[in-house]
């Protein structure tokens, strides 16, 4: 619904009849469609992450370059995390009370641990804090690759028409090596 309506045209109550229940049965999950969101989005991260890791132990990647391949590899099997990455940073942070944004941004940190010594380990060079920046700049990269190429048909019409090339290699052939400048 989020990625169809756009954030602000869903309600609990749309959420409830795409559901097929009362919206008292959402509001035992939820108060707020904020919080349906940020449970969404948290579910979405956990599976990217959890694929990232297992995809890292099964290939091992041990240099820049292997990590590029692989965080495209896997961030392309998870472009709906990408959507939903996509309204947190343009909408869902700018509308959620900050208690919750505070506690959101802390399971986000614990998460990130993982992700961050994975990019240590392939770019040694790297402190915590920096391996930190590098991973989320790396998820800020595939999102806007990703809502590049999930844009509107008036917009990739409009780019051909005006001999803007940019995304002419798709999706994963654009990441990749923005990703690899990046690391």
């Amino acid at each position: 619904l989020f990625r169809e309506r756009g954030f602000h045209e869903v309600t609990i109550f749309s959420v409830a009849k795409e559901l097929g229940w009362t919206r008292s049965n959402v509001y035992r999950y939820a108060r707020t469609i904020e919080e349906v969101f940020l449970a969404l989005y948290k579910e979405k991260y956990d599976e990217f992450t959890a694929d990232l890791m297992a995809a890292a132990r099964s290939k091992a990647p041990d240099t820049p370059h292997d990590l590029g391949i692989l965080f495209c590899d896997v961030v392309g099997r998870h472009r709906d995390y990408l959507d939903y990455q996509s309204i947190l940073g343009s909408i869902i942070e700018t509308s959620i009370p900050h208690e919750m944004l505070v506690e959101f941004k802390r399971e986000l940190e614990v998460k990130n641990t993982q992700a961050t010594q994975l990019a240590m380990q392939c770019v040694p060079c790297l402190s915590c804090e920096q391996a930190l920046e590098v991973f989320i700049g790396m998820i800020y990269l595939a999102s806007g690759a990703n809502s590049h190429f999930r844009s509107a048909e008036k917009q990739s019409s409009a780019m051909e028409e005006a001999g803007v090339r940019f995304g002419a290699q798709g999706f994963r052939g654009t990441l990749e090596p923005l990703v690899e400048a990046l690391l």
